[in-house]
């Protein structure tokens, strides 16, 4: 099965189990931790952490290191993504090509705009700012926009979205181009970009700060990773 795990640093998977519960295939919780990890999209997790709740599973593949689940299980999830992996990742190739070229209206004349760069920044708690440089195809020149936001779950908890922007320097070029980089920002923080086969995840919380995004979820976990 393919997985939305690209590489990894180190991944470690702990079982908490005494013998004689490990025999019957009772075991109270397994952990999952993971450092480094690149998911789907070149974004980088400098941090998971998947914590289950007590599970059955079978106790002779148990034995040799292979957790295979006899039912399906609850788990709790953390993630921590740096200001530096989400800039990263923002302008990697893939991302960028995404990032489609508009023709926004300016004073009743058609400019046709290209993104060149974007900065994604966590500058203080709760915030998220983004810094866009655009090139105007029809003059040559590099225009600037910035703007700061609050990230808040949307979705049912699939994925992460920006409100309240608030532009800086009056450095707003157009509505459309600031929607356009609103949804490249939230395809980014995707769920599906993070789970891995086996395991269905939904955010309950998020924080910024120290210049790191973490987010919470909830999961059902029904393959543990390695064993899909």
């Amino acid at each position: 099965m393919k997985s939305q795990l690209d590489e990894a640093e180190t991944l470690n998977v702990d079982v908490d189990a005494d013998p004689a519960s490990l025999m019957n295939g009772e075991v109270n919780s397994v952990t999952i931790e993971g450092e480094g990890l690149v998911m789907q999209e070149e974004l980088r997790t400098k941090q998971l952490t998947v914590k289950t709740d007590a599970i059955k599973v079978n106790p002779w593949k148990a034995a040799f290191g292979n957790i295979t689940l006899e039912r399906p299980t609850h788990s709790s999830v953390k993630m921590v993504l740096s200001e530096s992996d989400i800039d990263t990742a923002f302008n990697s190739q893939f991302v960028n090509s995404k990032m489609p070229d508009l023709t926004i209206n300016r004073n009743g004349q058609s400019i046709h705009m290209t993104p060149q760069e974007v900065s994604f920044q966590l500058p203080e708690n709760g915030k998220v700012a983004v810094h866009a440089h655009l090139k105007n195809l029809s003059t040559g020149e590099i225009e600037q926009m910035a703007f700061r936001a609050t990230p808040y779950i949307a979705d049912r908890g699939n994925r992460v979205d920006l409100k309240d922007v608030e532009y800086l320097d009056n450095r707003e070029i157009s509505p459309e181009l600031t929607a356009v980089i609103l949804e490249q920002v939230s395809s980014l923080l995707d769920l599906k970009n993070f789970e891995i086969p086996g395991m269905n995840l939904a955010l309950t919380n998020l924080e910024v700060a120290n210049q790191e995004l973490t987010l919470l979820a909830n999961a059902e976990i029904t393959t543990f990773p390695g064993n899909a």
